[in-house]
């Protein structure tokens, strides 16, 4: 019987939490801001949240070039060139509760993302003329790189409204970067402050 009474209260218990957690904001929402990411918020229990997100961008130039004209004959060397770019990362963030006060809550959340950089460049070269032998010429140039970055932040997060809440944090990181450039590797490590803010859409 006893067994019973002490089952039944537990189990009260948590539905009466989760049910004010519920009317306090959804279980799942989008993360958006800065750094420039987009990410999913999902609350596994009212302390306890991770933040996987994703983050890509590619820039594109348009060939541009210039010409060289030689005098005394229309002799010219004239180079174009044009280049890409795409960087894309994969980062996740582990959210524990601090402490609570109304609708803001106080964080501490550690973190790790993955980046993928890669560009190409594409110049080509003609001469043409008399007094220069007739060429054309096309070089590629290529650099590929990758980074671990490890994050820890404290942070706030404030909800005025079950659909919508906004945050802010601060904390530092560590990474560490491999990037290739003419088939030579070159290896970085860098220790910096890093902050973040954003808005929260809940379903």
């Amino acid at each position: 019987m006893r067994i019973g009474i002490v089952a039944f209260t537990l189990i009260r218990l948590v539905l009466v939490e989760e049910a004010a957690f519920a009317q306090e904001h959804g279980r799942v929402g989008v993360s958006t801001g800065s750094p420039a990411n987009i990410g999913v918020l999902w609350h596994i229990t009212e302390r306890v949240a991770i933040r996987p997100g994703v983050s890509f961008r590619h820039t594109s130039l348009d060939p541009s070039g210039n010409s060289l004209s030689l005098s005394g004959g229309g002799s010219s060397i004239t180079s174009t060139s044009s280049s890409e770019s795409t960087v894309a990362g994969v980062r996740v963030d582990a959210l524990f509760t601090l402490g609570t006060w109304d609708n803001v809550r106080a964080y501490v959340a550690p973190g790790y993302e993955y980046g993928r950089t890669s560009s190409r460049t594409v110049t080509t070269t003609v001469s043409t003329g008399p007094f220069v032998p007739p060429n054309s010429r096309t070089e590629t140039r290529e650099i590929h790189g990758h980074d671990h970055e490890a994050i820890g932040t404290f942070g706030a997060r404030y909800v005025p409204h079950p659909r919508f809440g906004v945050f802010g944090e601060v904390g530092v990181s560590y990474s560490k970067s491999r990037t290739t450039f003419f088939e030579i590797p070159s290896k970085a490590r860098t220790w910096g402050t890093t902050t973040g803010a954003g808005v929260i859409f809940y379903f």
